[in-house]
């Protein structure tokens, strides 16, 4: 980290040459504020405590941000140091309250023309980070001495913010589909108006048809959207806890793109994978009864499960970030998919990267090499995608947004590649493409759904 008070300089002395700091919490809890509880819950990590006699009366904590390859700002964490500064969006919109999601959690509170996005909450499921939630509402609303007309939050009827949007009352509600959120997230703040496509890849987000989302190209603008390309859907098999064992997608993958074959590469290189639970898994997925998701963090799972990468994510998006940070930028190659129009809508499908996959695994090909042979996969399949959409709908404007943009090697890639082709291309900027940046797009769209 970048010492960012004449504090941290004083810190050093000539016996003293390297720090490691951190925010003053247990993982996935919020801040610790007060001195007595900070010494007591912290006490077995850390080796020193630097006190203050001044409260904490907002917490917030760090931000995380990195340089992109075209020397732009990429926010992996909005938080200190830019909260509460607000973003033009360019005209007046209603005040609206917008609640985000259930992880990496941030809210946003609109007045005139600006949005204010407040500092990171992490995960709502845990109950102190909840309270922190709403004390930040109270204190935002307070400071910026507006009261919302509107409020917005996410499709998922189970998320926290969802059960506490429908306990309001007198106020007006809206539900925003959690990918139109996204696309329009980039949309704010690059301040369009009108139709583009939105490459809206992440982990997960319901979707209006019951299934998971993740892997989605939509047509729309801040009123409506339509859905006109997807990943291809597979079984979720145990839900969410697919998102905690990469193993468990992979070996889906393996099934539906191998067969019987692919049963026996998931014992080779699958060890997490036990015999119990992998019989179960099977069953389930013949049963046809489990979710179904077309979810692009699911299938970074799933390559880096297969590839000994990682095989169970210990934190959020470990399997992703670490075949990120696996892969040789110097490999050119990549492996087969298909994009094929079903219906009303294209479906992109892998399915022929496995076994190219698999051939390259027995040839001895090095992780590295896969792991960038992957990602130059999926830039290839979502350019032509979007190449045939742009015949299709006339649009040359695409947005790229969603978690899985955090990864550099696909948004670098995926900027070359279209802007090669002639699109117009906008990305994030000012909020991150993950969950953090939610909730901004929730707020643009409920104004002009009431507006």
């Amino acid at each position: 980290m970048l010492p960012y008070t004449p504090l941290h300089y004083m810190l050093f002395d000539d016996e003293l040459r390297v720090l490691v700091m951190t925010s003053a919490n247990i993982s996935d809890e919020p801040l610790i504020t007060v001195n007595e509880e900070a010494m007591e819950k912290l006490e077995p990590v850390a080796d020193f405590f630097l006190l203050h006699n001044r409260d904490i009366y907002n917490p917030c904590d760090d931000s995380v941000v990195q340089l992109t390859r075209a020397g732009t700002v990429h926010f992996m964490r909005r938080a200190r140091g830019y909260v509460p500064e607000g973003i033009n969006l360019g005209r007046q919109v209603l005040p609206v309250l917008a609640l985000g999601g259930e992880l990496k959690n941030t809210f946003c509170l609109t007045r005139g023309n600006e949005a204010f996005l407040s500092q990171h909450w992490g995960d709502l499921n845990h109950y102190q980070n909840y309270v922190s939630f709403l004390q930040g509402i109270e204190r935002f609303k307070a400071s910026l001495e507006v009261e919302p007309q509107v409020l917005a939050h996410d499709l998922h009827p189970d998320y926290q913010t969802s059960r506490w949007a429908k306990e309001q009352k007198d106020i007006c509600r809206v539900e925003v589909q959690h990918h139109h959120a996204h696309m329009a997230s980039v949309m704010a703040e690059n301040g369009l108006q009108g139709e583009v496509l939105g490459l809206i890849c992440d982990g997960s987000g319901w979707g209006t048809d019951g299934t998971v989302w993740g892997g989605e190209i939509l047509r729309g603008d801040f009123l409506r959207f339509e859905r006109v390309a997807h990943l291809r859907s597979l079984p979720l098999p145990g839900g969410d806890l697919s998102a905690r064992r990469p193993y468990r997608m992979a070996l889906v993958y393996l099934l539906l793109a191998l067969g019987e074959p692919g049963l026996e590469w998931a014992d080779r290189l699958l060890p997490d994978l036990k015999q119990g639970e992998k019989e179960l898994l099977l069953q389930r997925v013949s049963s046809n009864r489990e979710p179904r998701t077309s979810s692009c963090g699911r299938l970074f799972d799933a390559v880096a499960a297969v590839l000994g990468i990682c095989g169970i994510n210990r934190y959020e998006g470990q399997a992703a970030a670490e075949l990120e940070a696996c892969a040789d930028t110097h490999e050119k190659g990549s492996y087969g998919f298909g994009v094929e129009k079903q219906g009303d809508r294209w479906v992109m499908d892998v399915m022929p990267m496995w076994s190219e996959l698999i051939a390259d695994i027995k040839g001895a090909c090095r992780p590295e090499s896969m792991a960038m042979k992957f990602h130059l996969t999926l830039v290839r399949m979502f350019a032509e995608t979007l190449l045939k959409l742009r015949d299709e709908t006339g649009l040359n404007r695409v947005v790229l947004s969603g978690g899985v943009f955090h990864n550099q090697i696909l948004l670098d890639n995926m900027l070359e590649q279209l802007a090669d082709r002639g699109f117009m291309v906008y990305h994030h900027r000012k909020v991150p493409p993950g969950d953090g940046g939610l909730s901004l797009g929730q707020a643009v769209i409920a104004s002009e759904v009431e507006g």
